[in-house]
């Protein structure tokens, strides 16, 4: 996954002026102990409609040197403040789950590391992109009835059936996509197509009328 660092650092000198503001919320965080800093989190704004709730995402905090989980949740369940001891941290977000091949929808996520200083306060903004890639397919009636079955679209991930009446958009990982053709008994390659993270592609599929 991309990684770019994209983080604010609140020095002690200003952390009054920081504390004023959260005083007029309901939830005020505790005294830090010295040795200890804070994260706060913030998305850069996205068009609407662009992406998924944002207080939905899954929002998770490593430690970068040992890979101990400090903080794993929903992100608008997180608290307004959270304290960890001063470190390197990753900070990740991710719009749901995505391991295989689905049809579930885009993946939104971005990953920062930051670096955590003593008694200072450090916002981590995040900046979603689609992780994933989607793949539409129509099919006309010569192709069904050419090629009876359903189509296989395999990647080293996973694979997926697509039905000739599905109309739902298929989210794959960017790489290699195998598109075949099953027919019952043995699967047979129709074309390979490369994909990039955030595309959405649409294929008709047609066959010629002089084929054997």
């Amino acid at each position: 996954m991309k990684r770019s660092v994209m983080a604010g650092i609140i020095s002690a000198t200003m952390y009054a002026a920081a504390a004023a503001i959260l005083a007029s919320c309901t939830w005020m965080p505790e005294i830090r102990e010295e040795g200890d800093a804070c994260l706060t989190f913030r998305f850069l704004e996205t068009k609407a409609g662009s992406a998924p709730d944002t207080s939905r995402f899954i929002l998770c905090i490593r430690q970068a040197d040992e890979g101990k989980t400090v903080y794993e949740g929903l992100y608008g369940e997180r608290p307004p403040l959270l304290k960890v001891p001063a470190g390197t941290y990753e900070a990740s977000v991710i719009s749901r789950r995505f391991s295989s091949p689905d049809f579930s929808g885009p993946l939104y996520a971005d990953q920062q590391v930051v670096v955590a200083r003593s008694g200072e306060t450090l916002a981590v903004t995040f900046r979603c992109t689609q992780q994933n890639c989607g793949l539409r397919f129509s099919l006309t009636d010569r192709f069904k009835s050419r090629y009876p079955g359903r189509l296989l679209v395999q990647q080293a991930e996973g694979r997926l059936e697509y039905d000739y009446g599905e109309q739902r958009t298929a989210w794959f990982f960017p790489g290699e996509a195998r598109i075949c053709y099953f027919d019952g008994k043995a699967e047979n390659l129709l074309f390979r197509r490369s994909l990039e993270a955030g595309e959405i592609r649409s294929f008709t599929l047609d066959a010629s009328a002089d084929e054997a």
